[in-house]
């Protein structure tokens, strides 16, 4: 990194906690700094609006390739793919598989995270499961969940060597509240797939989960008298993933949640497979064939499995359906990703010293560039 060039960017409208400042920005050795050298290399940001890089800390894939099947080639494709959508940095959600085939994925997006510069970086592996609820497995194969078993989970853990850093567990299943007391100081647990009720969810929260998985899907739906983990979840400090595709959500239930949950407990994802940005066709989700039709990713029965959204569609989207402005809205797709991930000391803001994680936007919220720790990464040279 130390051979990094100095880079300037000009003529850009820079976030701030207080809005946009038209000043310049300076990168050093991959990281934000107050001044470089007088041969530093100018990017030009044409008036466009310069940002933290967005986080996606759910997605399962895109550009034809599936994070659970892909190899080196198919990882260094996906990461060029969500550079592309102004991502600087990911989770490979990993959902419920066969144990061989799970093994294999930890070691691709372990070793993936090691390389830099070819697009997103690799902020670690996301578990969907395979500790969830069968009654709520969504488009998840419920031949490959089962009950928490502290004996697997190390073994994937070892395997990742450090690489698996965020989990999806269902509460209300024999064992997981212990393995979420046992591990929530090395990773952080996030419920979801799961019919938990709200004693369950809190006692999670209480046992150190951090997170919900996609709010409002495949879980079971707030009832005044049994509010569940949507109750819990407007009633703790759990921040909320939320797919804003409009049709995981509903434009009325992402503006409802804003309210409960407030800007900065809400992180938007994509949970996006492998047909995001591809045509329409059958398409698979960890190993199930997917349905692709349009703005639908549906398994032969009518499942939705997952989604075919973008980060940057994600923003759009957030400032549409629920009238924010880009100021308001930036937060959910950096800061506050970041702070689920444990690595707000060095993403999320463009504050001094801060990985150069950057994305400069159009005027129209456009891609214009992204740069990942100093590196141009889209469009790339």
């Amino acid at each position: 990194m130390a051979n990094l060039a100095d880079l300037i960017i000009k003529n850009g409208l820079v976030y701030t906690p207080n809005g946009f400042v038209k000043k310049d920005l300076c990168i050093k050795g991959g990281k934000i700094a107050s001044a470089v050298t007088d041969n530093a290399e100018i990017i030009d940001a044409k008036g466009g609006y310069v940002c933290s890089g967005f986080i996606d800390i759910h997605t399962h894939g895109g550009a034809g390739v599936d994070v659970n099947s892909a190899d080196e080639e198919g990882a260094g494709k996906i990461r060029r793919f969500f550079a592309s959508s102004g991502v600087t940095a990911f989770y490979a959600s990993i959902a419920a598989d066969s144990k061989e085939n799970t093994m294999r994925a930890i070691g691709v997006w372990r070793n993936e995270m090691k390389k830099p510069g070819i697009g997103a970086e690799v902020l670690g592996i996301h578990l969907e499961g395979p500790f969830l609820s069968a009654d709520h497995a969504g488009a998840i194969d419920t031949g490959n969940l089962r009950n928490p078993d502290q004996q697997l989970f190390e073994e994937y853990l070892n395997a990742g060597e450090g690489a698996v850093r965020y989990v999806t567990i269902a509460p209300e299943l024999p064992g997981a509240i212990s393995l979420i007391e046992r591990y929530s100081a090395r990773l952080t647990f996030a419920i979801g797939h799961s019919g938990a009720d709200y004693p369950t969810a809190i006692t999670a929260n209480k046992a150190g989960a951090k997170s919900v998985t996609h709010l409002f899907n495949a879980m079971v739906p707030f009832r005044h008298r049994e509010p569940g983990i949507l109750g819990a979840a407007s009633d703790s400090d759990m921040t909320c993933e939320l797919i804003c595709d409009g049709r995981h959500v509903d434009p009325s239930a992402v503006r409802i949640a804003l309210k409960c949950m407030g800007l900065d407990r809400v992180a938007a994802v994509t949970d996006s497979m492998q047909a995001a940005g591809m045509q329409d066709g059958e398409y698979v989700l960890a190993g199930r064939p997917v349905i692709v039709k349009g703005p639908d990713a549906l398994l032969h029965d009518g499942t939705r499995a997952g989604s075919l959204l973008t980060m940057d569609r994600a923003l759009a989207n957030l400032m549409n359906f629920a009238g924010l402005s880009l100021k308001e809205a930036l937060p959910l797709l950096t800061a506050n990703p970041a702070e689920v991930a444990r690595v707000g000391n060095r993403k999320g803001s463009l504050e001094e010293g801060k990985d150069a994680d950057i994305v400069i936007l159009r005027r129209d919220c456009s891609v214009y560039a992204t740069i990942a720790s100093g590196i141009t990464v889209f469009p790339q040279i």
